[in-house]
C-alpha cells in the first residue's frame, strides 16, 4: 500500500523514497515503522506526511513518550477521526 501510494504521487522518486523507508525501518525497527505507516495511512495529511522525507523521519514517531502522556492507540485513532480532512 505504501509502495503504491508513493508511485501514485511521486512516480519519479517512489523507488528511492521506498528505499529510504526501509532503510529507516533497518535502524528504527520494522514493527515500530510499519505501526507509524499503518496509523499515516489513514488519513491524507498522513499519506502527505509518508511521502515528505523529513516529516517522517522526525523522532516523535518512533520513540515513546513519558508513560504518564501516552495516549492510548484507541483514543489516538478517535483524536485523528476529529481532525478535518484535507
Amino acid at each position: 500500500m505504501v509502495y503504491d501510494l508513493l508511485k501514485e504521487r511521486m512516480p519519479n522518486r517512489c523507488d528511492r523514497r521506498y528505499l529510504e523507508i526501509l532503510e529507516l525501518a533497518a535502524k528504527e525497527g520494522e514493527a515500530r515503522v510499519e505501526d507509524a505507516l499503518r496509523l499515516l495511512l489513514g488519513s491524507e495529511r498522513g499519506r502527505e506526511t509518508i511521502t515528505d522525507k523529513e516529516s517522517f523521519k522526525r523522532p516523535s514517531f518512533f520513540h515513546a513518550p513519558n508513560p504518564a502522556t501516552r495516549v492510548a492507540v484507541g483514543r489516538w485513532r478517535a483524536i485523528c477521526r476529529m481532525l478535518p480532512k484535507e
